[in-house]
Parts: structure tokens; C-alpha cells; sequence
């Protein structure tokens, strides 16, 4: 939608301070996000990081298909397989190398 047709409808509707105020708490939000991050990123590993990261947006994902009853395609099934697989597969070689280094 253009901004004009959706800018007047949240006038004419009164939902003005609505707007402001979800964005204001979603913009709070994100920078929560961004600080927990940092703070992750500096006791973690960038890859690890990057690992974390993929499987947390797994769980969003999941997570709200299944609060909003969304069904998952098939195709976003064997995605958030691979993901979840992948995050595994890191942990093991990680766990595995990591004990070779220590010996």
C-alpha cells in the first residue's frame, strides 16, 4: 500500500498514538536484541554466534506457526530440518574437536 491511503486510514481511525506507541516498543526491542547479541558475540565464537543465530530464527519460526495455527510448506519443514541438522552437526564437531585439543 502507498503511505498516503494508510497514513489517513490510521487518522480517520484514531490509532494514531497506537502506531507511535507499538513502534516505539518495537524499536526498544530491537535494541535489546542488538545488545544481547553483542554481549553473546563477545563470549562466543563467530561461527558459534552464527549458529545460534540460524537455530533461534528455527524456533521463531516454528514457534509462531505454531501461536498463529500457520501451517509450515514443506519446503519450510525440510529448511528448518536442515537448520536444525546443521546446528547439531556443529555441536558434535565442535564437542568432538575441542576434546582432541585438550588431550
Amino acid at each position: 500500500k502507498e503511505f498516503v491511503p494508510v497514513y489517513n486510514e490510521i487518522i480517520h481511525r484514531g490509532t494514531g498514538a497506537d502506531v507511535v506507541k507499538f513502534s516505539l516498543y518495537s524499536g526498544l526491542a530491537f535494541y535489546l536484541y542488538n545488545e544481547a547479541s553483542f554481549l553473546a558475540l563477545e563470549r562466543l565464537s563467530p561461527v558459534t554466534h552464527s549458529v545460534a543465530n540460524t537455530l533461534k530464527r528455527v524456533v521463531i519460526i516454528v514457534a509462531s506457526s505454531i501461536v498463529f495455527k500457520t501451517p509450515i510448506s514443506l519446503l519450510g519443514g525440510i529448511g528448518s530440518g536442515i537448520a536444525v541438522l546443521g546446528t547439531l552437526l556443529y555441536s558434535l564437531a565442535k564437542q568432538k574437536y575441542s576434546k582432541k585439543k585438550s588431550h
